[in-house]
Parts: structure tokens; C-alpha cells; sequence
């Protein structure tokens, strides 16, 4: 039923199913709280709920057409609204107004659901008032924003607001062991999502879809392999078995994905030594299995470890104008470089802000404040990075990354601004008495 798929979210579940059952429900909620935690998940399942033709104890029935319907997005009295560009314009808003006061056909309420409601214009926000203050009859909007700061006073007045709170790790791993996660995988992707099921998920998910490419990648090398000469055929068995093995591991942490990376770049390498120019239909389609595997992996990179990538980078006596493989861009067409420091580095540098304000945190509190750390699985990592750096050093780490946050904002050259942000806490960091990288 509906409910049971909210991780962690049980109460508010609860709150819903109590407001609509008793027919007392807003005309309007906003749902705030981080990137990941499920917000989008739970307006889908209240809407689904309002209009569920077998609604029971535990929510929606998730098998009436109503429900099939909305899940794909296709039910005549449900609308969205999506930022363009970043922010949500005004015409935006009159043309979902407007869809949002047609007539219901086969729900009991009009539903409509704003995302990243904290993106609407001053002048967006006034235009929705209106619909706020007199909402179309048998209307539900459900405006869902990451900070309920930037919402306009007079539209968040007007809204019941509904926070969700973060998940624990344990509600986490049941969910993903429900999924088909093993114990131990499950464990480690809930400590590492910070108590955000959705990014749990979406690392579970890709994971799943990196094994089944490990495993085709294998009965295409275990073919290979029996063509091949003695010494070639354990080399690439050997190659074979630790790829499964670092896939399979569960450990995602450390150079997990820099050492697979490594691992798969060299086994393709040796086929193509082997092979020559003359390349069988079996050795091509291994090449550009192995190919795809690569690139799912550097996809899929999680930003924690693109946050300790970066840091490394920062910290060791690495060239600081190569910010790693892990920020190359991607090459997606029409993107251009600025777009793409704005969609991966800036998140990184805020991961990064987080784990210094960890080790800082370890500093005053020892293990005691684990509970309260925003990245897991680096504690080998923090424990030599608190001993290193005075607290004085990292907080001005932490304020350099937080003025470089702040000038990304205001899309003040992003390329130049990052690498002067390297060197400048390259400086800071030269003297620290633990430092491995002088200049």
C-alpha cells in the first residue's frame, strides 16, 4: 500500500492519511527539507491517496487507474510545474493556474504539484497568490522546495507547511534490503546517503545496473580469455575476477571507483594488445561493454567522493590545474563548460564544506559526534586530516569555500574562481604541521 513506500516517513504519512480521511485536509501544503529526502515521493503518494478509487489503512491502493495513472504522470487532473532555466517565471505560473481550474473528469480533486517552489520569481509568486487565497473548488497544490526561506512570506502563510525530517540508517537498509540489497550494501549506502533515502536509492539502483554490466563484461572475457595464450588467458581472468570482486565488494569508499576505473582500463588495453588491429565481433563488443561500464561508473560517482577526490588534489602534490577525472565534463551536447562547473563542481565544493565542518566536529568532539557527521565512510581519512590541521586552518578552509559558493552564484568566472580557490587553500594548508604538501 501507498505509505509503506515512504522510508522513514511514517508519521508524515500518518498526518495525511488523518487530514483527508476526516475531510480536513489544505488546500495547499509545502513539503521543505534537503535534496533526496523524498519530497517529490511523498507529494506523489498524497495526491495518489486523494484520488485512490480503494484508499485503506495504509494509503493508496497503487492499482486503480487513478493511482496507475498519476504514477505515470498521465491523469487528466494532475498538472506539474518545472523551473526553466532556474527559475519559475510567470507565465509558468498563469499557465498552471489556468490548468489547474478546469473542471475535474475523473478525480476527486484537482491536483497540481510545484517543484522547487524556492525558484519562483517575486512576480510568480504574487501571480499565485490569488490561487492561494481562493483556490478552485476541490483543488490540492503541493509546492515542494529545499528551503521554505526563500519562499515569498505571503505564499508560505498561505500554505500548511509539512518538514520532513531526515531517515536513520537502519529505516534505510530495511528499505534497500526490500529492494534486493544485500545486508552489507544496504548498511553502507544508508551511513553514506546522510539520511536521505533517495540518494540511497538512486546509488543502490545504479549499482544494480553496474553489476549486470559486470557480468556481461565477464562472459564476453571468460570467451576471450579461451582463445588466448596461457599467459594472456590468466591475465585476463585475473583482470575478470578483480573488477567482479571490487563491483561486488560493497565498499564504496577510498579509491573504490578510481582503482575499478584503473582495473578496466587496463584489462581493455590488454585485448587490444592481444588482439592487434584484428578485432573479432566478440573482442569489439567486449571493448564497448568495458567502454560503457567505464562511463556508467563515472557517472554514477557519488559527490562524497568526488569531494575527497578533490580534496586529495588539494592536499597532495598534484598538479592544481588538473582538477581530476572525476570533473571532466561530460561532453553532453549544448553543454558548455560553465554549465557543467555549475551542475557538478559547485555541489562537490559544498560536500567538500561538509566534510571539513566533519573533521572540525571530530576536533571538539572525538567519536562521539559521529551521529552527527554529514559524510560517512572516510573515518581513517578524518581522524588524519583532524590531527594534521589545526581548527584555526580549517576554518578558513571552510570560509574560502563558503566565499566561492557565494561567487558561483553570481556566475563570476566559475573555471578561474575554482582553481584560485585550490591554490588559495593549497597556501593555508603549507604550514600546517601535518601537511603532506608544501609549496
Amino acid at each position: 500500500m501507498g505509505w509503506r513506500h515512504l522510508c522513514g516517513h511514517d508519521r508524515t504519512g500518518a498526518f495525511f492519511h488523518r487530514a483527508f480521511t476526516r475531510g480536513r485536509q489544505s488546500h495547499a501544503y509545502l513539503l521543505t527539507g534537503p535534496e533526496g529526502i523524498g519530497k517529490e515521493k511523498v507529494a506523489l503518494e498524497v495526491i495518489k491517496f486523494a484520488n485512490c478509487e480503494n484508499k485503506g489503512p495504509d494509503g493508496a491502493c497503487l492499482k486503480c487507474s487513478s493511482c496507475i495513472s498519476i504514477e505515470k504522470r498521465n491523469h487528466p487532473d494532475f498538472t506539474e510545474m518545472y523551473p526553466e532555466r532556474g527559475t519559475l517565471k510567470i507565465d509558468q505560473v498563469r499557465k498552471f493556474i489556468h490548468r489547474l481550474s478546469f473542471q475535474r473528469m475523473t478525480g476527486r480533486f484537482r491536483c497540481g504539484i510545484i517543484h522547487q517552489a524556492d525558484a519562483l520569481t517575486e512576480e510568480a509568486a504574487n501571480c499565485l497568490l490569488k490561487s492561494l487565497e481562493e483556490p478552485p473548488n476541490r483543488s490540492l497544490l503541493i509546492l515542494i522546495a529545499e528551503n521554505s526561506r526563500m519562499i515569498l512570506k505571503t505564499v508560505y502563510s498561505r500554505c500548511q507547511h509539512v518538514a520532513l525530517s531526515l531517515s536513520t540508517p537502519n529505516e534505510i537498509t530495511c528499505f534497500l534490503q526490500g529492494k534486493g540489497a544485500d545486508e552489507k550494501t544496504a548498511h553502507t549506502l544508508a551511513c553514506a546517503s546522510m539520511g536521505r533515502p533517495g540518494q540511497a536509492i538512486r546509488e543502490w539502483d545504479a549499482l544494480r545496473h553496474i553489476r549486470e554490466l559486470t557480468g556481461e563484461v565477464k562472459r564476453l572475457l571468460s570467451k576471450v580469455a579461451e582463445n588466448a595464450l596461457e599467459g594472456d588467458k590468466k591475465t585476463l581472468v585475473r583482470s575478470c575476477a578483480v573488477i567482479e570482486d571490487r563491483i561486488n565488494s560493497g565498499d564504496f569508499f577510498g579509491s573504490f571507483y578510481s582503482d575499478t576505473l584503473q582495473e578496466i582500463s587496463r584489462t581493455r588495453n590488454t585485448i587490444m594488445r592481444l588482439q592487434g588491429k584484428k578485432l573479432s565481433r566478440e573482442v569489439k563488443t567486449l571493448i564497448e561493454d568495458l567502454g560503457r561500464l567505464e562511463n556508467t561508473l563515472l557517472q554514477q560517482v557519488p559527490l562524497r567522493v568526488k569531494a575527497m577526490e578533490l580534496w586529495k588534489v588539494i592536499t597532495e602534490n598534484t598538479n592544481a590545474l588538473q582538477l581530476g577525472r572525476f570533473f571532466r565534463s561530460p561532453g553532453r551536447k549544448g553543454e558548455t563548460i560553465q554549465q557543467w562547473f555549475r551542475q557538478e563542481l559547485v555541489p562537490t565544493m559544498g560536500m567538500l564544506e561538509l566534510y571539513l565542518r566533519d573533521v572540525l566536529l571530530w576536533q571538539y568532539l572525538g567519536a562521539q559526534g559521529e551521529d552527527f557527521f554529514w559524510i560517512g565512510g572516510f573515518r581513517e581519512q578524518m581522524i588524519f586530516d583532524a590531527r594534521a590541521y589545526p581548527s584555526q586552518v580549517l576554518k578558513r578552509l571552510i570560509r574560502l569555500v563558503d566565499v566561492f559558493l557565494q561567487d558561483m552564484r553570481l556566475n563570476i568566472q566559475l573555471d578561474l574562481q575554482a582553481l584560485s580557490l585550490v591554490l588559495r587553500m593549497r597556501e593555508e594548508l603549507q604550514y600546517a604541521p601535518g601537511s603532506r604538501n608544501k609549496v
